[in-house]
C-alpha cells in the first residue's frame, strides 16, 4: 500500500494543511516537513512562458499569479540535492514549518551550504542530507575520491576535482544538462572550459549509480580512497529518488 494512501482523518497536533502554508510570504531559506517525515523546501517559481534567459527562477510567491495558483507544478523544489518541478505543498500530506531550521546556499564570502540550528548555529546534518543528498565535507570527499579514482589528482599548482559554485551566473549540468543557478554547488572535475567542468549534484550521484557492485573497479577504488560506505550507498540512492521531471528546459 502506498504511504500516501495512510492519510489521517485530520492534521496531526503541530501540522497543517498546504493550502494553510502562504504561497506570498514563503521565502527560499524556509523548510517543511510532512506527516511522513518527508522535507519540502521551495526554492522559487519558473512559469511556462515569459521566462528571462539570465534568471533560472522566480521566487515563489510568483506563483501566485498563475491561474493554477499552488497546483501549477512550475515550482521548483530541492530535495536530495536535485532541483526539479512541483506543486506547492500538495494535498497528499500534511506539513510543519520547521521555524527553527533555515537553509544556507554558498554566498561570495562563504561557500557552505546546508540547513543550520537557529537556535544554536549549527549545521542540522541530517536535514543537510536530505536536501542536498550529504554534507560540505562529505561531498567534497567523494569529489576528491572520485578524481583520484578516475586519474584526475592533479598536481598541486592545478585546480584539482573540487565542489564549488558560480557567483555571476547560471550553468548547464554536463552529464543531465539540467541548469546549475547562480549560488547553487555543483562538481567541477576539470577547468570549466572543457568537459566535466561543470557537473550538478544530481549528475554526480547519478555519475556514482552507475558504477558495478561490491566487485566494481571504480567503486571499490573510491572506498579505498577513503569514502566510507554509507556516504556512497546514501549518493546513490539520491540517485534513485530523481523521479520528478529536473529543470531542463531552461535557455542559459
Amino acid at each position: 500500500m502506498s504511504r500516501y494512501a495512510q492519510q489521517p482523518e485530520g492534521p496531526p497536533s503541530g501540522y497543517v494543511r498546504g493550502s494553510d502554508i502562504s504561497l506570498e510570504e514563503w521565502q527560499s531559506c524556509n523548510l517543511a516537513v510532512d506527516h511522513h517525515g518527508e522535507l519540502y523546501c521551495y526554492l522559487g517559481y519558473r512559469p511556462d512562458r515569459d521566462q528571462r534567459r539570465d534568471l533560472a527562477y522566480y521566487s515563489v510567491r510568483n506563483g501566485s499569479h498563475n491561474p493554477d495558483g499552488r497546483f501549477s507544478f512550475r515550482f521548483v523544489r530541492l530535495f536530495g540535492g536535485s532541483l526539479s518541478y512541483d506543486s506547492f505543498f500538495p494535498d497528499r500530506s500534511y506539513y510543519k514549518m520547521l521555524d527553527d531550521r533555515r537553509v544556507v546556499f554558498p554566498g561570495v564570502a562563504d561557500f557552505y551550504f546546508g540547513v543550520m540550528n537557529c537556535k544554536n548555529g549549527g549545521e542540522d546534518h541530517e536535514l543537510t542530507r536530505s536536501l542536498f543528498g550529504g554534507t560540505v565535507r562529505e561531498i567534497q570527499l567523494a569529489v576528491q575520491c572520485l578524481g583520484m579514482a578516475i586519474g584526475q589528482d592533479l598536481p598541486v599548482h592545478q585546480k584539482r576535482p573540487r565542489l564549488t559554485a558560480s557567483m555571476q551566473r547560471d550553468n548547464r549540468c554536463d552529464i543531465t544538462h539540467c541548469v546549475i543557478p547562480m549560488n547553487f554547488p555543483y562538481i567541477c572535475l576539470s577547468e570549466s572550459q572543457y568537459l566535466w567542468g561543470h557537473i550538478s549534484l544530481s549528475g554526480f550521484y547519478r555519475t556514482l549509480a552507475l558504477f558495478p557492485g561490491e566487485a566494481g573497479i571504480v567503486r571499490s577504488a573510491l572506498l579505498n580512497e577513503g569514502l566510507s560506505e554509507e556516504s556512497l550507498e546514501r549518493f546513490i540512492a539520491c540517485d534513485a529518488n530523481q523521479h520528478m521531471l529536473l529543470i531542463d528546459d531552461l535557455d542559459v
